[in-house]
């Protein structure tokens, strides 16, 4: 797999209101390309490559978060995490990030509800007052996490969006972590450093 950067971010942000869990978007947008030779295929297009650090475990700072990374035109990338910390308010977090600049907005945004997961996760996003969103195509679904293409108005444009929808609640329940070995990779846990890469 070779990844491009098309912008690289050496800034990270805090997710909860001390600060002790942040978030780094460290390609908001980079080309890809993948290509294996079992099963043989072949594919090209654009990605984001982010990290995030703490703390403690996640479950132990957050019930849940919904989030969601646009690309629009000009190569700008917009990203929005909006989290339910254990303790304080609501908290939110938006950023338009193009050509190296960074616009960020920490006010709490109205959200839009969608429907809920076949496992009952619920997601919610935000859009541009009087548009709608639709749920394009469900890419993974679990017990405890979400990855959604959705639909939207966001900024005047209407696009496809990457959203997730996470339920530390639910990841924190003793049946899904019997569930975890056989669900997800140990090694990308909530609660550990990792680096993600996503479409």
């Amino acid at each position: 797999m070779t990844v491009r950067p098309r912008v690289s971010f050496d800034r990270d942000f805090a997710l909860d209101h001390d600060g002790a869990h942040r978030w780094r978007p460290v390609m908001p947008c980079a080309d890809v390309e993948v290509e294996m030779a079992s099963p043989a295929l072949r594919w090209r297009g654009t990605g984001y490559v982010d990290s995030n650090y703490g703390n403690g475990p996640m479950e132990q700072a957050f019930s849940s978060w919904q989030w969601t990374r646009t690309h629009l035109a000009g190569d700008a990338t917009a990203i929005a995490y909006d989290s339910e910390p254990r303790v304080g308010p609501p908290r939110s977090l938006t950023l338009r990030i193009e050509r190296g600049a960074v616009f960020q907005s920490d006010a709490v945004r109205p959200r839009t509800e969608l429907a809920t997961t076949r496992w009952g996760i619920k997601r919610s996003v935000a859009v541009d007052a009087g548009t709608q969103p639709r749920i394009a195509r469900g890419l993974e679904g679990g017990p405890f996490y979400a990855r959604t293409l959705l639909g939207i108005t966001l900024q005047g444009e209407s696009v496809l969006a990457m959203h997730e929808s996470l339920s530390l609640d639910r990841f924190s329940s003793r049946i899904v972590q019997a569930m975890l070995p056989f669900r997800m990779p140990r090694n990308v846990l909530p609660g550990q450093k990792s680096r993600a890469l996503r479409a």
